[in-house]
């Protein structure tokens, strides 16, 4: 059945989609699409949706899409990291956002009236969020999030046990060597003619 192949592709772009990571996709401002333009493409889609009968579908592509882009932004509101909080970290103006969002629910549409849709239309749907996509494993950063850390993020796990590591060995040594000391001095005091018990 078309819907079914189309719904499974659906299934497989919003899966993939879930697998990309929110520092790889904002590296890219996506630029806001013109109006007009927009406004044609959707009646087109619309239009062949309506006939093929696969408008829920088409809806439930782009909310579906949409609501992961908002999932993914919302886990990185507030993460935890190895080196404390991400407060100072920005995630991309709300003009970004909104650029991501219709390209990933411009490549949902294309996903399920990708056998239905002309070339033109379908590469005017997809190439936002692919350039975005691309981008994947570009980033630079290192994640050091707990939940996700990343390959680098990993390394930088490591760096961070060894330093605590060094930290708690020195903190215990110097906490030893005062001991000493305090020792010697307070035998000293003891052993003094003064304080001697009679």
């Amino acid at each position: 059945m078309p819907d079914d192949a189309a719904a499974h592709r659906l299934d497989a772009f919003l899966a993939r989609l879930d697998r990309l990571a929110l520092e790889d996709l904002r590296l890219l401002a996506l630029p806001l699409p013109d109006p007009v333009e927009r406004a044609a493409l959707l009646a087109e889609v619309d239009r062949v949706a309506g006939e093929a009968r696969r408008s829920d579908l088409v809806e439930e592509g782009r909310q579906r899409s949409r609501e992961a882009i908002f999932r993914t932004y919302n886990r990185h509101q507030y993460d935890p990291t190895w080196a404390g909080l991400n407060w100072g970290r920005s995630l991309g103006t709300a003009r970004d956002r909104l650029g991501l969002v219709l390209a990933a629910e411009d490549a949902a549409v294309a996903t399920v009236l990708g056998d239905l849709l002309d070339e033109n239309t379908l590469i005017s749907l997809t190439e936002p969020f692919e350039r975005a996509a691309g981008m994947a494993g570009s980033t630079t950063t290192p994640s050091l999030s707990l939940g996700d850390p990343g390959p680098i993020g990993w390394l930088a796990r490591i760096v961070y046990g060894l330093m605590l590591v060094v930290v708690a060995a020195t903190i215990g040594v110097v906490a030893a060597a005062l001991t000493f000391i305090t020792s010697i001095v307070l035998g000293r005091r003891r052993g003094e003619p003064g304080n001697r018990k009679q």
